[in-house]
């Protein structure tokens, strides 16, 4: 089975004003598809970073990721959309990945709108995902402060699975 995500000799060093620090070292790996794949370190070993490398959140030093057998060029804006219509993220910090000033329906319901779905099937669609992830309808009006951190990090699950993606990269999910 060929992968549907692979990454080879990704590395990423980021520098202060006396250090370096390496945050990635030559990884590689692939996920097939169907395949779960999970990576444990301690804090600050580098899977948030490496979970942005695969996104094209932060630049990578070297190494490629590719995507069903093609290269990623993060700097390409179409093949980036094509991309993130079939990956995405679930941030660790799932509060900070919400726009503030922004109701939560708002933001499940921006992914699908940027695919083409209709305000009312996206409106029709995030109450059903809210549902799914254990929240209310309520829910949908209110704006990331006023959700506890555990409906908060639903409500980031609702948003990522909206658009149906073929893989989701989730940044410690249970946190």
């Amino acid at each position: 089975m060929s992968a549907l995500l692979e990454a080879a000799s990704l590395s990423k060093t980021f520098f202060s004003e006396h250090n370096a620090l390496p945050a990635v070292c030559n990884v590689g790996f692939s996920v097939a598809p169907g395949e779960c794949l999970g990576l444990a370190g301690a804090s600050g070993c580098g899977k948030s970073t490496l979970a942005r490398l695969l996104m094209g959140l932060t630049p990578a030093d070297s190494g490629t990721v590719s995507f069903n057998g093609q290269p990623l060029d993060f700097a390409d804006a179409a093949l980036r959309k094509n991309y993130y219509s079939q990956v995405q993220l679930v941030f660790q910090n799932a509060a900070a990945a919400f726009h503030p000033r922004k109701s939560i329906g708002s933001s499940i319901m921006l992914p699908m709108l940027n695919y083409g779905c209709t305000k009312a099937a996206a409106q029709e669609r995030s109450i059903a995902l809210l549902l799914a992830a254990g929240l209310t309808p309520q829910h949908a009006e209110k704006f990331p402060h006023q959700l506890s951190g555990g409906e908060c990090q639903r409500a980031a699950i609702a948003r990522a699975i909206s658009i149906k993606p073929r893989l989701l990269i989730c940044d410690e999910i249970t946190s």
